[in-house]
């Protein structure tokens, strides 16, 4: 995702420090839609 960067003293840090600044950005973005969608909007679950 553009805009994701981390950084890690090792690999595997570096991979958790990646996921958690992921999370937080498909959070921003959800709630950045959500705020465009206004009332007008649904929220569903999609369980697999």
């Amino acid at each position: 995702m553009p805009g994701v960067n981390s950084q890690g003293a090792t690999r595997d840090e570096l991979i958790d420090n990646l996921r958690e600044a992921l999370s937080e950005a498909i959070e921003m973005n959800r709630e950045d839609a959500r705020k465009a969608a206004g009332a007008a909007y649904e929220e569903v679950a999609i369980q697999p």
